[in-house]
């Protein structure tokens, strides 16, 4: 069957061998189901573009998703992206998670109130960083079954994994649900033909009516080479110019996300989804190898505790450019030739261009320097100057419809929204400072000049409304208003005004503001802010949507003007909020006890196996044997193959440590063995060992192999004591400090310290113990809630190990490289008054101090304003002067 899909010419939906047979392809507009045809994508009758994010469910609390999926909306997306981990939702045979942190259909359900379609990409294998790439562990429990393969042992589990997964997304499939868009199986270029179609016949008779995608994806670094198809559909499902960041690398700038949109969308991608928009954290899997506890790439817009990147602005503005002209884009083609494009190719410049046979887009960009492009466009008659660099596509628009009977018919002016206003047109442009932009209107009337009139010139000759705006400082807010068959409003801003300029769907435009949460639609839209926790003035302008005059008087506000002719309503905002105080953590206790070490713990729950077997997904592990020596001796223990490390005990006492190895991101076709001198007593010896999992490797390139094999860890290969086969052993699986009696001393500064060197000394294993509280922060309240503190704990002195926030694990960390300063994520929905803060260590260091720092980027004060009626005028006091606002 894979041959028959192979034949059928490629539709690009977010991979590049996203064949489906021909039968099953949608032409033209599929009703209210997504849908495509060789030129678009289609959600009911309309013409879409899928601008993408990755927010991955999984690596967020189900607090925070609503608030990375709003300012996901914010940023212009129409679109999410997330994996579905099979070891998510089935973590052993017989189980079946469908809440908390896996509650799946809440979270589809939140894209849907946010008005965000939704991309699956179902497995079995997804990839996505995973430890084994999100297959659960118990597939290895089956020598016979073959993962990623048309194995039958292998595809019965996957059948009845997606029986329970599929009817949850065929509820919530458009119109009915957010799912628009479903993909199998992840970077698949394995040689089983068969594998494939066979996954495909199950998801497509499961009653799915969306897109079906297939893998073999079409990753992109940036479109600086890439060659677009006009005659099919073309998108990538991994537009990712840095990875993901590894364990000790440090987040750089990325200052180019947003031109790269920019040149997709000049050069024909229909869709893009951009790889690991909300960084996170993995809190309820383990990341595969070599992948820190945070996830996160220097392209991230959304950054790990919520706060937004310089990307987040580079993002926003492309977005909301490609809304703008959709109708457009989603349909035009590319312009071979034209009199104002030819300008820029004679001028030496990067020149293209789309054009659906009416309307243009044209783009502009110098191979190096700045300077400006002349421009003389023979339609109009007008001859305008294009700001140009190196950094950046500017573009020029020409003949693209607003109204039913007016046409912007050139424009120099760069749009950055035009956002749907019931009964008028809205389009908010900017241009650099010191810029003139022009921009030209054609209407066969004269149009009713409202605002603005001094920019404005009518041509009557050539029936066309002439703007032309100088930019004339940093920060300026022009409005210029006509009538013409609809009003028309143009909200020309200078270019630093974009990264503080929000669409509100429903309520209006809001500039000023570093940043918005939740609002509300209406003739009395509210907005609320989320102010940074610092000295600020804002200089706030909002376009309401409705007929809203004037804001209620809140916190800081002040001077407030409403101008009927721009439908603007103007006011300061200024405001003096105190940062939360880093608290630091000098006062520790440290507990040596691990009662599984000890040779009178109870095993019997444990499972018995002949010899080691490898372990699931868990951190650690423990294994416990029994050994039988009829007089004492020194023996040599070997361990044949070790993922990643061990510390061992004999008879409750430290023995050793194996160097701590991490997997590669490969298939472990190596042994990495271990040695250890046991000075075994005379009699029963209890032997136990933890082993550590820092991620399995994530099988990218494992094909018909049974899983284990693959990616398995802890002891994966024979046990020897002197060359002889040890007796049966037990196992279990994880480490935490819930329900163990833990003697807690209090640590003195400085004083406990390791040589690993040296065996004499105490065990590198430790539990240590802190307590901080948040009682004692500003807790300032200007709205709808108190400040919300985004925690980071930065630690000095430890080695490797793991943590628990007040019992919740907060996942793995490790010193080195750059993690010692970026510090670890405390989420917010697990903090208290007062906390408890524990450690097991495992490098046999000790935490000289650390600190709790508040992540500036993401802590914030909300202030709601509410706009409605204009206020009236506060009364005099007796002095004459108005009476001072609180």
């Amino acid at each position: 069957m894979l041959a028959r899909l192979r034949n059928v010419p490629l539709f690009l939906i977010f991979a590049s061998l996203s064949a489906l047979p021909a039968s099953n392809l949608r032409e033209g507009p599929g009703g209210g189901d997504a849908s495509f045809d060789s030129k678009s994508f289609f959600i009911g009758n309309q013409r879409r573009l899928l601008l993408c994010g990755g927010v991955h469910y999984f690596r967020f609390l189900p607090e925070e998703w609503r608030d990375r999926l709003l300012l996901t909306r914010l940023a212009g997306f129409n679109m999410v992206e997330t994996p579905i981990p099979w070891s998510l939702h089935q973590p052993t045979k017989d189980e079946w998670r469908i809440d908390g942190p896996a509650d799946l259909p809440r979270f589809l359900d939140l894209c849907h109130e946010q008005k965000l379609l939704a991309f699956v990409r179902i497995g079995p294998y997804v990839n996505a960083a995973l430890s084994r790439g999100g297959l659960p562990p118990w597939l290895g429990d089956d020598p016979k079954l073959l993962i990623r393969s048309s194995n039958e042992p292998f595809l019965d589990a996957v059948r009845q994994y997606w029986a329970k997964l599929l009817p949850l997304l065929v509820a919530r499939q458009v119109p009915r649900g957010p799912v628009a868009l479903v993909q199998i199986e992840d970077t698949y270029r394995g040689p089983d033909d068969r594998y494939l179609s066979r996954l495909y016949d199950e998801v497509n008779n499961s009653g799915l009516r969306v897109p079906i995608v297939l893998s073999d994806l079409n990753p992109s670094r940036g479109f600086q080479r890439t060659a677009v198809p006009d005659t099919q559909v073309y998108a990538t499902t991994e537009l990712m110019p840095e990875g993901p960041l590894l364990w000790g690398e440090r987040r750089k700038p990325f200052d180019a996300f947003g031109d790269i949109l920019i040149e997709g969308l000049a050069k024909g991608v229909d869709g893009f989804n951009h790889a690991m928009w909300a960084a996170g954290t993995n809190l309820v899997l383990l990341p595969g190898s070599n992948f820190p506890t945070r996830f996160e790439a220097s392209t991230s817009g959304l950054l790990e505790g919520g706060g937004e990147s310089s990307v987040y602005d580079q993002v926003k503005r492309a977005n909301w450019f490609a809304r703008a002209f959709e109708p457009l884009l989603a349909q035009a083609t590319a312009l071979a030739g034209h009199p104002v494009l030819d300008q820029g190719k004679r001028a030496a410049l990067i020149a293209l261009g789309r054009s659906d046979g009416q309307a243009a887009l044209l783009f502009f960009k110098r191979r190096y320097g700045t300077g400006d492009l002349p421009l003389k466009d023979p339609a109009t008659g007008l001859a305008a100057a294009l700001p140009t660099d190196a950094n950046q596509f500017r573009h020029v628009v020409l003949n693209f419809p607003l109204t039913p009977k007016t046409t912007l018919a050139f424009s120099t002016a760069q749009v950055f929204a035009v956002p749907p206003t019931p009964g008028r047109c809205t389009l908010v442009v900017y241009a650099p400072s010191n810029a003139e932009a022009v921009m030209a209107f054609h209407t066969n009337e004269r149009p009713d000049v409202k605002a603005g009139a001094d920019a404005l010139a009518w041509d009557d000759k050539a029936k066309q409304l002439v703007l032309r705006w100088r930019c004339a400082a940093k920060g300026e807010r022009k409005d210029f208003v006509f009538q013409a068959d609809l009003p028309v409003h143009v909200i020309a801003l200078e270019e630093s005004q974009v990264a503080h300029s929000w669409v509100l769907e429903g309520a209006g435009i809001l500039v000023g503001a570093s940043s918005v949460g939740e609002w509300t639609a209406g003739d009395k839209p509210t907005v609320v802010l989320r102010l940074p926790t610092r000295r600020l003035h804002y200089a706030l302008t909002f376009y309401p949507t409705g007929n809203a005059a004037g804001v209620a008087p809140a916190n800081g506000i002040s001077d407030v003007k409403h101008d009927p002719a721009a439908g603007r309503i103007d006011c300061s905002l200024a405001l003096d909020l105190m940062e939360p105080i880093a608290l630091f953590l000098r006062k520790w206790e440290a507990a040596d006890t691990l009662a599984e070490a000890e040779p009178g713990f109870d095993d019997s729950s444990w499972r018995e196996t002949l010899r080691p077997e490898p372990m699931a997904d868990a951190a650690h592990g423990w294994h416990r044997c029994r050994l039988d020596a009829p007089k004492a001796a020194t023996r040599k223990l070997v361990l044949d193959n070790l993922a990643d490390s061990a510390t061992v005990y004999l008879n409750g006492q430290y023995v050793g440590q194996s160097p701590t190895k991490r997997l590669i991101d490969g298939p472990r076709g190596f042994a990495q063995p271990a040695h250890f001198d046991l000075a075994l007593k005379a009699g029963e010896n209890v032997l136990a060992i933890i082993v550590k999992n820092w991620g399995c490797y994530r099988n990218t390139s494992s094909y018909g192999l049974p899983l284990h094999a693959a990616s398995g860890w802890g002891i994966l290969g024979n046990v020897a004591l002197d060359g002889k086969a040890t007796g049966r052993w037990r196992q279990r699986e994880g480490l935490s400090p819930q329900g163990r009696a833990l003697a807690w001393k209090a640590l003195e500064p400085k004083s406990e310290t390791r040589n690993p060197k040296s065996e004499t000394d105490r065990a590198p294993i430790r539990w240590f113990r802190t307590t901080f509280s948040l009682r004692k922060q500003p807790s300032a309240s200007l709205g709808p809630g108190p400040a919300h503190h985004v925690p980071r704990l930065i630690l000095k002195g430890p080695s490797c190990g793991a943590l628990w926030l007040n019992g919740h694990y907060l996942g793995l960390y490790s010193q080195s490289g750059a993690e010692a300063g970026q510090g670890y994520y405390l989420p917010a929905p697990w903090l208290r008054d007062t906390n408890e803060l524990i450690l097991l260590e495992e490098g046999g260091q000790a935490p000289a101090e650390g600190e709790v720092r508040f992540d500036r980027a993401a802590t914030y004060v909300p202030l709601r304003l509410d706009f409605g009626d204009a206020a009236a005028p506060e009364p005099p006091t007796k002095k004459g002067k108005a009476r001072p606002k609180r």
